[in-house]
Formats: structure tokens, C-alpha cells, sequence
């Protein structure tokens, strides 16, 4: 269970610092599980509801700026700082049955899915080195792919708009995901949701990815 606990911490505070690049992502990202979390601990817990709400109102403020104005950007300490307390709230979660350990894995399924996946995307698709970065994350590729369009190009989008439209269009698709995921957990098995969702995921990809390389070859840099 400990070692489970490790590489699953491990794999959460990866994922974050993976989902980051579009303005707002991963701070929209954290607002939307701190909402969760703060909503399952107010009865459950009056100290860690008090944590999660003191964390949701600060990573709003900065959600403000970073979403509308593209200021103060998580970065990579930002990235890791936020997983880190996510993964460790998460763990108190479990250990305190405040929300059953399936529940949050449906909660978490994006970052998690992110870690997972990347080392074998380089390494089977792009052909590159796990270790390496890359700019095939699925938010990258959605973004190359509105950025395009011709409805955007018609507009004459500001790319700080496009930027941010990206990252609206994920997380509001993440929150109706994660609203029907923990609906339905009470009468299907949490993990069959978590592994649909994660399925999800790969073939999103997959269709996003195939879809730019075939319409926007010019774009791609493997």
C-alpha cells in the first residue's frame, strides 16, 4: 500500500507540472478539485475543509491573473507545489475516509493519465527519449489545432485569447466529466469510471494527434 502510495504521489506531482503550458490549466485544474474537496471535508472535517478553502481562495487569485492576464506563471516549482499538496491532501482523504481512495482517483484521472501516458507516447510515437520534453501534450495539440482554425482566423484571436479559450474548453469538459463520474460512482463501481475515463482520454488523443498531423503538418516538430 505504501509503495502504491509513493509511485501514485510520484505519478500526481509529474502529471501537474505535464497539464501545465496554456494560461490557467492547471490553476483552473486545482480550483476544480479544491471545490470537490472542500464540498466532501465541510461536514467531514472542520480542519482540512478550513485548509482546502484558505488553498482554493489563494489559487484563485492567482488564477485571476495568470487565466485573464497571463501573469505570475506556476512554472515548474509552481507545478510540482501544487501536486505535492493535492497528492497529500488526496492521501489524508483516503487515510480519513472522507472520500473513498476510487472517488479521487476519478477526480485526479487527468494528471494522472498525463504521467502515465507521456513516457510511452516519446518513446512509441514521437520515437524520442522518454526524458525528453516535448509539445505533445493533448492541451498542446488542442490548442495547435483551435489555433488553426479557420472560424479563429476569421475572428483575428489574439493568441493570449486562444490560449485561454483552450484551456476553458478542457476544464469545463473536466468538470462535467468529473460531476457525472462521481454521480454515477454511487451506482457503478468508481474504478470501471476511472479506467472509461482514462480510455477517454487515449482516444481523444489519439484522434487530436492524428487530426493535426494530418491536417497540419507544418505545425508538427518531432
Amino acid at each position: 500500500f505504501y509503495l502504491f502510495s509513493i509511485f501514485g504521489f510520484l505519478f500526481l506531482i509529474n502529471g501537474f507540472n505535464f497539464i501545465d503550458g496554456l494560461n490557467g490549466l492547471v490553476l483552473g485544474y486545482t480550483l476544480i478539485i479544491l471545490i470537490f474537496y472542500c464540498y466532501f471535508s465541510y461536514i467531514r472535517s472542520d480542519s482540512i475543509y478550513v485548509l482546502c478553502a484558505s488553498l482554493l481562495v489563494s489559487v484563485l487569485i492567482l488564477f485571476y491573473h495568470n487565466f485573464l492576464f497571463s501573469r505570475i506563471l506556476t512554472g515548474d516549482g509552481g507545478s510540482y507545489s501544487l501536486g505535492f499538496l493535492i497528492g497529500a491532501i488526496s492521501i489524508y482523504f483516503a487515510n480519513n475516509n472522507i472520500l473513498p481512495s476510487t472517488s479521487i482517483a476519478i477526480i485526479l484521472f487527468y494528471p494522472f493519465m498525463e504521467a502515465l501516458f507521456t513516457p510511452f507516447k516519446r518513446h512509441y510515437i514521437l520515437k524520442d527519449n522518454v526524458f525528453k520534453s516535448d509539445s505533445f501534450h493533448l492541451h498542446q495539440i488542442l490548442y495547435r489545432i483551435i489555433l488553426k482554425s479557420k472560424y479563429v482566423e476569421k475572428l483575428n484571436l489574439k493568441i493570449e485569447n486562444i490560449n485561454s479559450f483552450t484551456s476553458s474548453l478542457i476544464l469545463s469538459i473536466i468538470t462535467t466529466m468529473l460531476i457525472i463520474g462521481l454521480f454515477l460512482s454511487k451506482y457503478i463501481n468508481a474504478f470501471l469510471i476511472f479506467i472509461t475515463y482514462c480510455a477517454l482520454y487515449l482516444i481523444f488523443y489519439y484522434i487530436l494527434y492524428k487530426f493535426e498531423k494530418r491536417n497540419y503538418p507544418n505545425m508538427i516538430k518531432e
